[in-house]
């Protein structure tokens, strides 16, 4: 089982409440006063089961909105009634916070069913704990930081989410500035989060929005860069796991190999492995895809009925037949447009072929002479 990520059979998003405490230009749920109640809960169980079989992992994901404003006795009642009913399964729980209301009450929940790894959303500049605009989020800093050192203190692992926004990518030009504030801040986990063009984001777009050419050139030249820091030895060095770079860099040394299978998004699992639990029931989709912004989507995807997204992935995956990347890409996420203005696929092909062109300079995957 890997840090932030572990293995899978079936991914459940359990929406526990769509209410938020902060305000963030990117939230693909809008803040809505949406809550489910026990008898959701207690509905999962047999729900699961028309999906997967006994013995097979099944990772239930807490989010929101907020996920811990339900509460700590809640949020016990919820894990401890679910691994009960689901006894003769590995039931494993993930959850994102943004860590406004960490406690030590936390802390013990985290170490007793989430194996003390807490997965924490951050992002400069875009979330504020005020609706203003012209809120400089410094509030949100403070406190965001300062919560993470006494986590960090009560020996829990942080796995932080952090959104590829235009700002993000404004704010550290050079990956190395990233990678050593990360360091600095004892972070060892961490993802990088595709933003979609759902809920807040479509208004904010032309602050935040990033076109798919502009996000391969970025993950790209970050996966060239992080090649080069994990294969330099260097003093005090700390152990630094990226996703979705480590899954880019396998994906394209398996295909180098003549193997075949994606990573995350890119892997298609999510059109036959995830499914979200709201107070409305039970969608065969991620999170992402299911929420009442999917409505506002700049894709217009709908779940509505079962099978319909794998559908929709053939159809979509037509004009990629020819494409040396196939192998390793499913056409990318289903929330984001195949092909946009930029020109670029959603499957990133930009970023496939210079990791590829650099792999093929060199049997070390450092990457060295593209990110210098």
């Amino acid at each position: 089982m890997s840090i932030g990520a572990p293995d899978f059979d079936h991914m459940v998003y359990v929406r526990l409440i769509e209410a938020c405490n902060l305000h963030c230009e990117h939230c693909f749920i809008p803040n809505n006063p949406k809550r489910m109640e026990m008898p959701h809960i207690e509905a999962i169980p047999a729900k699961v089961r028309t999906f997967a079989t006994p013995g097979s992992t099944i990772l239930f994901q807490m989010h929101g909105g907020e996920p811990t404003l339900v509460g700590v006795e809640f949020m016990r009642k919820v894990v401890v009634f679910l691994r009960a009913e689901l006894h003769d399964y590995k039931v494993v729980f993930s959850l994102q916070t943004n860590l406004m209301n960490f406690d030590q009450r936390w802390a013990e929940l985290y170490r007793e069913f989430f194996d003390g790894v807490v997965g924490v959303s951050w992002d400069p500049v875009i979330r504020r704990t005020r609706s203003n605009k012209t809120d400089p989020n410094l509030d949100f800093e403070e406190r965001f930081w300062s919560n993470l050192q006494a986590l960090q203190a009560e020996g829990l692992e942080p796995y932080i989410v952090i959104t590829a926004t235009r700002i993000l990518m404004e704010q550290f030009r050079n990956p190395a500035d990233l990678i050593e504030f990360l360091r600095a801040k004892g972070i060892r986990h961490v993802h990088f989060e595709r933003l979609t063009r759902t809920g807040y984001a479509i208004n904010n777009w032309d602050r935040i929005g990033v076109t798919n050419r502009q996000y391969s050139l970025w993950i790209a030249r970050f996966a060239m860069a992080y090649s080069q820091y994990v294969a330099t030895p260097r003093d005090h060095f700390q152990d630094l796991h990226i996703s979705p770079l480590d899954g880019l860099l396998e994906s394209v040394r398996r295909l180098r190999r003549g193997e075949r299978g994606g990573y995350g998004c890119l892997s298609g699992a999510c059109d036959t492995r995830f499914h979200t639990f709201d107070d409305g029931g039970y969608y065969k989709a991620c999170t992402a895809l299911t929420s009442e912004s999917n409505n506002r989507n700049a894709v217009g995807v709908s779940v509505a009925q079962p099978g319909h997204l794998t559908e929709m992935r053939e159809e979509r995956q037509q004009d990629c037949l020819t494409c040396q990347f196939k192998p390793i890409c499913s056409s990318g996420c289903m929330a984001t447009p195949k092909t946009d203005e930029s020109g670029e696929c959603a499957g990133g092909y930009t970023a496939f072929k210079l990791i590829s062109q650099q792999m093929a300079l060199s049997d070390q995957p450092s990457l060295i002479a593209i990110a210098g």
